[in-house]
């Protein structure tokens, strides 16, 4: 049994994660025949490089979460070597974002008109997201709720008065990658 200490990586949007390499093979017994690497893995295991006495594996994710692996030598010429079994896991941790929210409404007074002010009223701009993605409030990756004097409103306002935009994050598969740090 072997505990790797693996690095927590930031999501990116792209693949991360790490590679087990296994030293010190017989030249011969290195092919995908005679000495495989049998893992259990819930990211995306890359094919096996063989090169001289070593071969390895790459184990990768894209999307935030904790990603356990679990590895044991297989094949014909198994028994030729001791290795214990390989326990590692490696976390890709949700990335920090702040919101911008800008609309007339908030740079100008609006005066009573008996009409509530909607979430689609707000523009809200997510900062420090990966390039390419997008957060939307029509996608459902986020809630906007109002308050006032601290209180959660059950209704959008619409009296006169101050409020207050409070921005969270939902469970969509774009939005679980993001750790919301401003959500005012």
């Amino acid at each position: 049994f072997t505990n790797i200490t693996t690095t927590d990586f930031v999501y990116s949007g792209k693949a991360q994660g790490i590679k087990i390499t296994i030293g010190d093979v017989c030249a011969n017994d290195n092919n995908n025949t005679n000495l495989i690497l049998n893992a259990t893995f819930s990211g995306t295991t890359g094919a096996s490089v063989r090169e001289a006495l070593t071969f390895s594996q790459d184990f990768t994710a894209i999307s935030a979460g904790t990603y356990g692996i679990s590895a044991t030598l297989g094949g014909e010429m198994k028994d030729n070597y001791d290795l214990a079994e390989i326990v590692c896991s490696f976390t890709i941790i949700r990335k920090d974002i702040t919101t911008s929210i800008s609309a007339s409404i908030l740079t100008n007074h609006v005066v009573y008109d008996a009409y509530p002010i909607n979430k689609e009223d707000l523009n809200v701009t997510f900062v420090g997201l990966v390039s390419g993605e997008s957060l939307s409030l029509a996608s459902e990756d986020f809630a906007v709720a109002f308050k006032a004097e601290g209180e959660a409103l059950e209704t959008n306002p619409k009296d006169v008065g101050t409020y207050t935009a409070v921005i969270s994050l939902r469970e969509t598969a774009t939005a679980l990658n993001y750790k919301l740090i401003d959500t005012t």
